[in-house]
């Protein structure tokens, strides 16, 4: 069933904190970037190009992170985790 694990779940309200603040921090630069019309100096391409796939990596580490948890938490009496 889904039991408690002490330890784990200090680490992984931590780890939660971080994952959230980084996606947080990246949400607020790309805002920040649209707001102003920020472009590259030579090609005159918008900076939210290249930081889009920095807020979206850290949008992935939140989902793979309550995933890993659930099946960590949720996993059958007996059952080995995946690799």
């Amino acid at each position: 069933g889904c039991g408690g694990y002490g330890v784990v779940v200090g680490e992984l309200v931590r780890v939660g904190r971080i994952a959230a603040l980084a996606t947080k921090w990246s949400f607020d630069y790309i805002s920040w970037t649209f707001a102003t019309g920020g472009r590259s100096p030579v090609f005159k391409m918008p900076t939210i190009i290249a930081q889009f796939p920095i807020f979206l990596s850290y949008i992935f580490w939140l989902i793979y992170l309550i995933r890993d948890a659930i099946l960590l938490f949720c996993k059958k009496d007996g059952e080995e985790g995946r690799e």
